[in-house]
Formats: C-alpha cells, structure tokens, sequence
C-alpha cells in the first residue's frame, strides 16, 4: 500500500472526507476502497474525464470546478449527491 493510500484510508477514517485538491491529479481511479466517503474534493486539477465514481455510493458532496473536464460518465450510481 503506497504512502498516499495510507493517508487517504486514515483521512476517511476519521472524517469520512477527501480534500485533494491542487494535487495535479490527471484521472480519478482507484477510489473503489473509500465506501465510506460522504465528500471528495478535487478542485484545481487536470482532470478531463468524470469516470470511476460509480462505487462511492455514500457520497453526498463532489467539488470538481476548476479542472479540464470535458466527460461525465457512471454518475447514475451516486444517488446520495445534493
């Protein structure tokens, strides 16, 4: 398990949040493991392509302004988003 995973899994723990912001984070991927996340925040990347979301069913809050996003894919599941 790599450094940054460590992190996020002991962020979430705690307070089921993910604040990534101005990380220059290019793809949303492997987050099937955060089942728990009720707000991710991805501001201020280089991310093109809203995919790999489907898992975070718990999820209420999603911030991705500021990116280059151009594609929005498999939001059906995130049926908790307000």
């Amino acid at each position: 398990m790599n450094t940054l995973f460590r992190t996020v899994a002991v962020c979430l723990l705690v307070k089921q949040e993910l604040d990534m912001n101005h990380q220059r984070i290019g793809r949303l991927e492997n987050l099937e493991p955060l089942t728990k996340v009720e707000r991710l925040y991805c501001r201020w990347n280089l991310i093109k392509k809203i995919e790999n979301l489907d898992t975070l069913v718990t999820l209420r809050e999603l911030e991705l302004y500021d990116n280059q996003i151009t594609v929005l894919e498999n939001l059906d599941s995130l049926v908790n988003l307000e």
